[in-house]
């Protein structure tokens, strides 16, 4: 245990270490990718208007709010930037982890704000897909729980363990079962994240089980 550490720490310090190193760089590339997403606010703010005029509210509540989240997450990104870019200028000592924990913060944040405009780009053909699949989907989910149901019956001892997690599986699928059943035609696309996720992780379980 005591190497694990110790080689987790060494790598720790490479990476800390590149990163100082590299920082000019690596700044300007996450720079760059700032500009890029910036371009995309605009576009995205105006394929919302289109996928409003095209689906109903409830359809587009899994993106609604992307494109304000993205213009947060980016503003984050940029205070993260501007303060990395301080750091870096100055003569380099032994306390450069404030400088590490920018760039890190600036790259998550960018990476959130792209995938929440990626997601804006794809909504119509993610929620046309949703509603196509759904069915299959619930049925699937369905078949999956009555299998569940008949592991839980005939459970053995050794795999007692694994037991509890597969009831716990088998309840979140089943509510998000029942949850796409009220409302998967007006939310397709939350409907379908959630089946996707529950169905899963049951289906982990069930192979856990099954060994």
């Amino acid at each position: 245990k005591a190497d694990r550490e110790l080689e987790s720490q060494r790598e720790a310090f490479e990476k800390m270490r590149d990163l100082v190193v590299n920082a000019p760089s690596r700044l300007d590339g996450l720079t760059q990718q700032m500009v890029e997403l910036t371009a995309r606010m605009a576009p995205a703010e105006q394929r919302m208007t289109e996928l409003h005029n095209e689906f109903d509210p409830d359809a587009l509540t899994s993106v609604a709010t992307n494109v304000v989240a993205a213009k947060d997450r980016l503003a984050f990104a940029d205070k993260n930037l501007s303060h990395a870019r301080e750091l870096a200028a100055k003569p380099v000592t032994g306390e450069q982890s404030g400088l590490v924990d920018a760039v890190q913060a600036a790259e998550s944040a960018l990476g959130q704000a792209r995938a929440l405009l990626d997601a804006v780009d794809s909504a119509a053909n993610d929620i046309r897909h949703a509603v196509a699949t759904l069915p299959s989907l619930i049925a699937n989910v369905q078949a999956d729980i009555e299998q569940a149901d008949t592991q839980l019956q005939s459970a053995q001892q050794n795999t007692a363990a694994h037991i509890r997690e597969l009831a716990a599986a088998r309840g979140a699928a089943n509510k998000a079962l029942d949850a796409a059943r009220a409302s998967g035609s007006a939310d397709p696309l939350g409907a379908f994240a959630r089946l996707t996720k529950a169905d899963a992780d049951l289906n982990g379980l069930l192979a856990t089980v099954a060994e």
